[in-house]
């Protein structure tokens, strides 16, 4: 997973290919779970609230942790919460 530090490196991250990108927080417990289920994903990438708002606000993140899927820069996908590896797969493949 990559860490993602702004706004524009969030935008170019997201603008090609497929990636899965966790919102979330340093105090953010709940998030521990899905860092963990994405760490290894080449496909991912983190980005925190605080480092990222406009981000956050353009995708309406309201609580954490969000995970969104991305296609090519369009987002395909979004849950809220705890997710599972078959979860983050059916968001990809349905998005």
């Amino acid at each position: 997973m990559v860490v993602v530090e702004s706004d524009v490196d969030f935008r170019e991250a997201t603008r090609e290919g497929v990636v899965i990108a966790l919102f979330g927080a340093p105090w953010c417990t709940a998030c521990d779970g899905p860092k963990r289920l994405l760490q290894d994903d080449p496909r991912a990438i983190y980005a925190d609230v605080e480092d990222c708002p406009m981000s956050a606000n353009v995708y309406a993140v309201r609580s954490l942790p969000t995970v969104m899927a991305f296609s090519d820069g369009d987002l395909v996908a979004q849950t809220v919460g705890q997710v599972t590896r078959g979860d983050v797969e059916r968001m990809v493949r349905d998005g």
